[in-house]
């Protein structure tokens, strides 16, 4: 008697749990959905970010290259002229301050230094003007407290350092129109 008490009760609870199973797949079905199409999108976000990442990198990529190597074939062109005597044009202008730049720095004062010892070897040929060669000799006389007359060269009591500064200042007077005197 007891489980015939028992057995309709028992069939009701199990019909409601049996529903509240069918309402709870049904919610985990849709969540599942949701769920699924939260991870699609998620990826495809994932996916766009890493491809615009290659693509920025790619691009900043190139206008760093492109201000590393169009200043180096610039100064490469100046060198190529360089190499073959052109002591006078300029050297690129650079607006950054690294090693390119350094390199510009120190291959300008090259080229100032180079064209120096070879007006003071013009001089010391006699091939500069009689003009420098005087400027010269007096210049070195006047620093060392000595009063000579010149020489036919004007070198005979110049030091060698004092021949190099008076170089460069010939050089500078005679290279100012761009070619030598």
């Amino acid at each position: 008697m007891a489980s015939d008490q028992v057995a309709p009760v028992y069939e009701e609870i199990y019909q409601d749990m049996v529903k509240l199973m069918d309402a709870n797949t049904e919610q985990g079905d849709k969540l599942e959905k949701i769920l699924t199409m939260v991870e699609l999108i998620t990826l495809i976000a994932i996916i766009a970010v890493i491809a615009l990442a290659i693509f920025a990198a790619r691009r900043i990529g190139r206008v760093l290259a492109q201000n590393i190597v169009d200043p180096l074939d610039q100064l490469g062109a100046r060198f190529d002229t360089f190499a073959k005597g052109d002591l006078s044009s300029e050297f690129p202008e650079m607006t950054s301050e690294d090693e390119i730049s350094e390199m510009v720095i120190v291959a300008r004062e090259m080229a100032k230094n180079l064209a120096a010892v070879i007006q003071v070897g013009r001089c010391r040929l006699g091939l500069c003007s009689i003009d420098c060669r005087r400027r010269c000799y007096r210049s070195g006389l006047q620093r060392h407290g000595r009063v000579n007359r010149p020489t036919a060269f004007g070198w005979a009591a110049i030091s060698d350092q004092d021949a190099f500064e008076c170089g460069l200042r010939c050089f500078g007077k005679s290279f100012s129109r761009g070619k030598p005197e």
